[in-house]
């Protein structure tokens, strides 16, 4: 801030550490310098002379006024000035000391809701001066989130009157956004390859400003594969809540709303893929050395069964941050992305029994029947496929053993004019028979795709 009374001899210039327009949170210190200089009495003072006796009976006065948000809270000046002044006029030759005084005092500002005012009132004789005053401002952790608060100061000297801007300064907002996917219900399946009804839990957590966040909303939402293969919301809850912060609406242990997307709602309604965690505003009173730190998990699964599984298929699991800014504008502050994709569904597989008795004696007979099957929703072969039985008990004898593959063959027939497609199972024998090796009790099955 620079300002010039240029016919009356005063002239200000400001310095403000954070310098403006830096990005601040509850708790920082702002400090605030004000160098004032008067340029008064011109050429030289006579002993006993007349302009000794008028500069004794002159006077300047000059009222100071900063401007600021109440969100500050003044540390100094409080009930003592806070200032060192310097007369710079040579008045050895008068018979009186001239005076230099600065009273300081808080007041607040009732035509303008939301801000105070320090005033400073400086009064001297008409002489030369130079001035400065220090001003130390801490932000209060009731500020909002992404406010722009200005400081200003209001000047007057001989009934002439100047406004100008001292330094301008924005709060910060949420960010740090971080989403990352746990360990899935089927360890088969690598990394963020899915298949057939398979859950996977995703854990969220980002940063809170040493402030009053309005409105704080988390969403996560879960894809639609190619618009056939939903994914649908079984949990979510807050896991923590870092020491400081407290939520208006949400604590440790309480879950999201869960709800369809627009673009999931036609086609699967029932499929709900949204989870919002609404905080409402929340305060982060944390000291400096820390920042408040929010972590949810939502658990989600592949819903086949309400649509077409499509293997290959990518979808985005989105995470965004939302707040509300002091003029009540809905921000998203940060997103973020994780890319599943949908590997082949797991083998199906079902041991019966022809005779399902409860109980046998000896030289009854047992016929076990086990089938693994590549469902028909795999678009690619199931390849190294290891099935291993064994029957570990010496009271237990194999006499037989069969191997069937079998196959649905597309069979088309014309009747007419139409052409009606069907399938037909056909079956190649793997001689299983001559596989059969000497083996025990029980029957264990171990399956691979």
């Amino acid at each position: 801030m620079a300002l010039e009374f240029g016919g009356h001899g005063l002239s200000i210039t400001s310095e403000a550490f954070p310098p403006s327009l830096a990005v601040i949170e509850g708790g920082d210190l702002l400090n605030l310098t004000f160098h004032l200089d008067y340029n008064g009495t011109e050429g030289g003072l006579f002993e006993n002379s007349s302009a000794c006796q008028s500069l004794k009976n002159s006077s300047v006065f000059i009222n100071f006024l900063i401007t600021l948000p109440i969100v500050f809270d003044i540390v100094s000046p409080t009930n003592q000035t806070n200032h060192s002044g310097v007369v710079i006029t040579d008045f050895s030759n008068c018979s009186f000391t001239p005076s230099l005084d600065v009273n300081s005092s808080e007041v607040a500002k009732m035509n303008v809701p939301g801000f105070n005012v320090l005033e400073f009132n400086v009064s001297s004789q008409n002489v030369s001066w130079t001035l400065a005053l220090d001003v130390q401002l801490k932000l209060l952790h009731s500020a909002k989130a992404d406010s722009l608060l200005n400081i200003t100061a209001n000047v007057t000297l001989l009934n002439v009157f100047s406004q100008v801007s001292i330094a301008t300064y924005r709060t910060a907002i949420p960010e740090d956004l971080q989403l990352r996917a746990n360990d899935t219900s089927l360890p088969e399946t690598p990394g963020v390859t899915l298949t057939s009804e398979e859950e996977i839990t995703f854990v969220a957590s980002f940063q809170l400003p040493r402030l009053t966040t309005s409105n704080l909303k988390l969403q996560l939402m879960l894809p639609t594969f190619r618009n056939s293969t939903p994914m649908k919301l079984l949990s979510g809850s807050v896991l923590s809540l870092s020491e400081g912060v407290e939520s208006k609406l949400l604590r440790e242990g309480l879950g999201p709303l869960l709800s369809v997307s627009p673009s999931t709602l036609l086609l699967f309604p029932l499929s709900k893929n949204v989870a919002e965690f609404a905080f409402g505003d929340t305060v982060n009173m944390a000291n400096k050395s820390s920042n408040g730190t929010i972590t949810v998990k939502v658990t989600g699964a592949v819903e086949s069964s309400q649509g077409v599984f499509s293997p290959d298929a990518e979808g985005n699991v989105s995470c965004i941050l939302m707040y509300d800014s002091p003029s009540g504008i809905h921000n998203n502050a940060e997103e973020a992305l994780i890319t599943l994709k949908l590997g082949q569904p797991l083998l199906e597989h079902h041991l019966n029994t022809k005779y399902p008795e409860c109980c046998y004696e000896g030289k009854d007979k047992m016929e076990l029947q086990f089938e693994v099957k590549n469902p028909n929703i795999s678009t690619a072969p199931a390849l190294n496929v290891t099935i291993n039985i064994s029957v570990p008990s010496v009271d237990i004898e194999v006499q037989s053993f069969s191997a069937m593959l079998c196959s649905n063959i597309s069979v088309s027939n014309v009747t007419g004019n139409q052409s009606l497609e069907s399938y037909e199972v056909i079956c190649a024998d793997l001689k299983g028979t001559n596989m059969l090796t000497n083996s025990s009790s029980g029957v264990t099955i171990e399956l691979s795709r």
